[in-house]
């Protein structure tokens, strides 16, 4: 939708060059302008909020979706100004600019969007193992995955503990993984422990 935005900016760009027309401005025009301007700075600052708080890739990309109507805003406020200065060429040159910013969110959100898709690691592996291996009973860890976004992030590794020990005891020290993985970081919301006896390493 951002891009179709671009290209619906870059067709009247091209109209204004081809048949020429003057922008009527009057003081509804501003008027207009800066409440849409206000209830999109309103929502993407709640959106933005919301989505890091709740781990939301999609609220945060549509935040950025909105932030891309601040922008077009501005560049109309700006627009109508010099129009109203009679200087009408302002219109397409700042729709032209604008284009190229609302076009850089649009690239931001695939990127993001994308990195989830294909399981972009999300973390710091190093660290994860770090918090993992100076944890009571275990002997150490490896093939540690991270899937999702930095703001909810899926995680599974494989923990290496003594041969001898009780599933009880196996499943106590997976649970007190689990518990200090969340607590060091927040944004894992899903955790899957594996644990191998240390007899298979061997």
């Amino acid at each position: 939708m951002i891009f179709v935005t671009c290209f619906e900016i870059l067709k009247r760009v091209y109209l204004f060059f081809i048949d020429g027309y003057k922008t009527i401005v009057t003081s509804n025009s501003f008027v207009i302008m800066f409440i849409t301007m206000g209830v999109n700075i309103f929502v993407t600052l709640y959106e933005s909020k919301k989505g890091k708080e709740l781990g939301s890739t999609f609220l945060i990309a549509d935040a950025k979706h909105t932030k891309s109507d601040i922008l077009a805003s501005i560049a109309v406020i700006i627009s109508l100004f010099f129009a109203r200065k009679g200087y009408y060429l302002a219109d397409p040159i700042v729709g032209i600019v604008i284009t190229f910013f609302i076009a850089r969110i649009g690239y931001e959100i695939l990127k993001d969007a994308s990195n989830v898709l294909v399981d972009t690691i999300c973390m710091d592996t190093s660290a994860i193992k770090f918090v993992v291996n100076r944890l009571d009973g275990v002997k150490g860890c490896h093939d540690i995955r991270t899937r999702g976004s930095v703001h909810s992030t899926y995680l599974d590794l494989h923990v290496i503990v003594e041969s001898d020990l009780s599933t009880e005891k196996s499943h106590a020290i997976a649970d007190n993984i689990e518990k200090e993985i969340k607590k060091e970081f927040p944004s894992v919301v899903d955790i899957v422990v594996h644990i191998e006896p240390d007899s298979i390493n061997h």
